[in-house]
C-alpha cells in the first residue's frame, strides 16, 4: 500500500503539464506546487507517522507526517513548536532555532 494516492498525483502532474518533464527543469513555482500536491494526496488510510528525533538529535519529519509539521508550507507550524511538541531537549531546540537569510526565524 502506498502512502499516497498515486493516481491523483499523476492526474495533477498531467493536468499541470508536468508529467514527463525532468524534475531538474522545474522552476521554483512548479517545485513548490508539486510539494504542496504531494502533501495533499497523502493517504490517511496508510497511517501517519509523527516527527521524531534520531539518535544525535536530528529531526525527522516523515513524508506521511500530518501537514501541520511541514514548516516550509503556509500553515505549517514552526520547527520550535514541533520540537517542543515531541519533547525535544532545550539543547536540540536551540540547535534548530536560528534566523535564515531574509530574516525568517525558524
Amino acid at each position: 500500500m502506498s502512502a499516497f494516492d498515486l493516481k491523483a498525483l499523476a492526474a495533477w502532474l498531467t493536468d499541470n503539464g508536468l508529467m514527463g518533464k525532468p524534475f531538474c527543469e522545474f522552476d521554483r513555482r512548479e517545485v513548490e506546487a508539486l510539494c504542496d500536491q504531494v502533501c495533499q494526496v497523502s493517504d490517511p488510510a496508510a497511517g501517519y507517522s509523527p516527527p521524531y528525533l534520531k539518535e544525535g538529535g536530528e529531526l525527522v519529519i516523515p513524508v506521511t507526517a500530518p501537514g501541520k509539521y511541514r514548516y516550509w508550507l503556509p500553515g505549517g507550524q514552526s520547527l520550535k513548536a514541533t520540537l517542543e511538541e515531541i519533547g525535544a531537549p532545550e539543547e536540540i531546540i536551540r540547535r534548530y532555532s536560528y534566523t535564515i537569510p531574509g530574516g525568517v526565524r525558524l
